[in-house]
């Protein structure tokens, strides 16, 4: 979830107010959610890119995902190498594979919004 925020509401994030972020739970769950946190700069872990991805989706529970049919109807075609699978029962997520289409990294995607997607889609995909 942070890897979606500005860079002005990670700086927020890391000056002791994540709690407006995880609605004030604090301990554990903060403590975890920092783990995600990346300073801005050109080595760092925010700027690896993927080479392909697989959006991952059971057909029958999109009628619960709207946003993400929206991007499979009106966007996954300015991505080429997103390719699209249909798993029964499979919550969304995307796959990020490397040169060798090989799975690097999962992400849910669940309560994403089509923007987010295509935000990073841009930002992980070369």
């Amino acid at each position: 979830v942070l890897s979606l925020l500005t860079s002005e509401e990670r700086k927020t994030c890391r000056d002791g107010s994540l709690d407006r972020y995880v609605g004030g739970v604090g301990g554990e769950l903060v403590s975890d959610c920092r783990k995600c946190c990346t300073e801005d700069s050109d080595d760092s872990i925010s700027k690896v890119t993927y080479s392909g991805a697989i959006l991952e989706v059971c057909m029958r529970k999109l009628v619960f995902y709207p946003e993400i049919v929206g991007f499979i109807e009106e966007e996954k075609d300015r991505f080429p190498s997103v390719k699209v699978q249909y798993i029964f029962n499979s919550p969304p997520k995307l796959i990020l594979l490397d040169d060798a289409d090989e799975h690097k990294e999962t992400i849910r995607i669940d309560n994403w919004k089509r923007e987010h997607i295509l935000q990073f889609l841009q930002g992980k995909y070369t």
